[in-house]
């Protein structure tokens, strides 16, 4: 018989009647029926479990129910260990389905909280209960699935040479590699804050750097990217993923060196008591990129005094007459 399912039983007495050597129908009684309903019994392996929705600490879950509850429905249990047992710890939560359940439920939604950029191994059981304390636990349903990584921190891309970029940034949680992508801004237009979409950006380089599994979950990375192009503009993409999970993107823009920094041309000197203006011109059609100008002035050769500035001119005031 099934497990935790009422049969009806109905007995009646039969007998044979006999008259003048002539075998007639066979008789019935009058029934007697009683109800009964068979033990619980442990319930199926739930049929399915789905990873609906991955978040940087959460899981949201959908668990089909099993076949056979062999019992009245109590409580779903969800266990967890990290693949890699140096990252991570196990657990489990217990999933209170028995006020809620109805029959016609297939699916129950569950939100299990993990730490971030992790790969588990999640395991599903379903419980069936009654009042007299009674239990049984089914077998479990394994699934494999991955939390996603946190957003890396401090992205730096810094020019070391014409052709080389050095791009370094720091973990802010475990993952399993790093995704970096350099493309040339370029090819979107002449300035570099004007890219308008991905599809105008040409990749350049992209590699994964992976994760050593003994490193701090905070560990500082870096890699060099070379072959590239003098005074381009570059925007470079790093992502932290676990299996498929991968974090925001953290972006970082940088500028090549040119391969040589034409001169300034000083085409006024100025000055009165306390002060002196100089102006200058720079070749405008130069394909590099430079962040301004440095004005080194001295009033000794050994007291000298530096200024920076984006523009053409510079006024400088306050010195000391007659200097």
């Amino acid at each position: 018989l099934k497990a935790w399912t009422e049969y009806n039983i109905t007995l009646r007495r039969f007998y044979i009647a006999v008259a003048e050597e002539k075998i007639l129908p066979m008789k019935v009684g009058r029934a007697a029926t009683v109800t009964i309903r068979t033990n619980l019994s442990e319930p199926a392996v739930p049929k399915d479990v789905r990873l609906v929705l991955s978040e940087k600490r959460k899981l949201l879950l959908e668990i089909k129910s099993p076949e056979f509850w062999n019992g009245p429905p109590s409580k779903y249990r969800i266990r967890w260990e990290p693949k890699n047992p140096r990252r991570g710890s196990p657990g489990y939560t217990d999933i209170d389905i028995a006020s809620a359940w109805t029959p016609k439920q297939k699916w129950t939604i569950a939100n299990v909280t993990l730490e971030p950029g992790l790969q588990y191994k999640v395991f599903v059981s379903a419980q069936n209960s009654i009042s007299t304390g009674i239990s049984f636990w089914g077998p479990e349903y394994a699934n494999e699935v991955a939390t996603i990584p946190l957003d890396p921190v401090d992205l730096v891309a810094e020019s070391l040479t014409p052709t080389e970029v050095l791009i370094s940034w720091r973990s802010a949680g475990p993952s399993e590699y790093f995704q970096v992508t350099v493309k040339d801004a370029n090819s979107a237009g002449d300035a570099f804050d004007h890219i308008s979409s991905d599809s105008n950006v040409e990749e350049h380089f992209h590699a994964r750097v992976i994760v050593d599994s003994e490193q701090l979950a905070s560990s500082e990375q870096s890699i060099m990217v070379d072959d590239l192009l003098p005074s381009r503009n570059y925007t470079v993409e790093l992502l932290a993923c676990t299996s498929n999970e991968c974090s925001g993107k953290l972006t970082a823009k940088v500028i090549t060196k040119p391969t040589f920094t034409p001169k300034p041309n000083i085409t006024r000197v100025t000055s009165n008591l306390d002060s002196f203006v100089v102006s200058w011109t720079f070749p405008q059609d130069e394909s590099g990129y430079y962040d301004g100008f440095q004005v080194h002035y001295c009033k000794e050769p050994l007291l000298c005094q530096e200024t920076y500035t984006y523009v053409n001119l510079l006024n400088v005031s306050n010195l000391t007459p007659n200097s």
